[in-house]
């Protein structure tokens, strides 16, 4: 997976209280618009003062300004794995779209 689905996360979904676009991250994959609202959320929250541009109107930037986001992070427990790991793997994330 593209996304380290971290113990946070799981608990937010659990709770009843995660963002409409979380409800389906086991189900199916996620569209453009998904991906780009989930970033978004992520890494600027809903106030976020820097646009991510969207990845349908220019992948390339996008994958830029989340490249940049990701290695800012600090790396997440990645419970498959059983280690840290960026919050997102851009590099899967890419060769999927």
């Amino acid at each position: 997976p593209w996304l380290t689905y971290t113990m946070g996360l799981h608990r937010l979904r659990e709770s009843g209280l995660a963002p409409k676009v979380m409800d389906n991250l086991d189900e199916e994959p996620l569209s453009l618009d998904e991906i780009h609202q989930l970033c978004t959320m992520l890494f600027l929250g809903r106030d976020g003062c820097v646009d991510i541009p969207h990845p349908r109107e220019n992948w390339n930037n996008f994958f830029r300004v989340l490249t940049i986001l990701v290695e800012k992070e600090k790396m997440q427990w990645n419970p498959v794995k059983k280690r840290p790991t960026p919050w997102i793997n851009v590099k899967k994330l890419e060769s999927m779209h």
